[in-house]
């Protein structure tokens, strides 16, 4: 899990990430961030093009969901869960 993802969601960033395991399980495309493609850079460009063209409301509702979601399912508590569940 990409801590960078999860610090930029916590303060409300909304991300822009290529779909991939970490980034894919936790952004969901065109509701708290936008993804592309791994390695189809005109799939990326495509996503740096519809972000672009984004009103500012609508940055801000992604970095808005994506900070809820982060507060709610992403918790301290859930990450020693996590780690308990995968160590034990």
């Amino acid at each position: 899990m990409p801590n960078v993802m999860l610090e930029a969601g916590a303060l409300g960033i909304p991300i822009i990430a290529s779909s991939v395991d970490g980034m894919k399980d936790v952004i969901k495309h065109q509701q708290d961030g936008l993804l592309f493609q791994p390695g189809n850079s005109d799939d990326c460009r495509k996503v740096f093009y519809d972000f672009v063209n984004l009103s500012k409301s609508q940055i801000q509702d992604l970095g808005r969901n994506l900070q809820n979601k982060i507060q709610k399912k992403y918790t301290k508590a859930h990450e020693i869960k996590n780690y308990q569940k995968y160590l034990s």
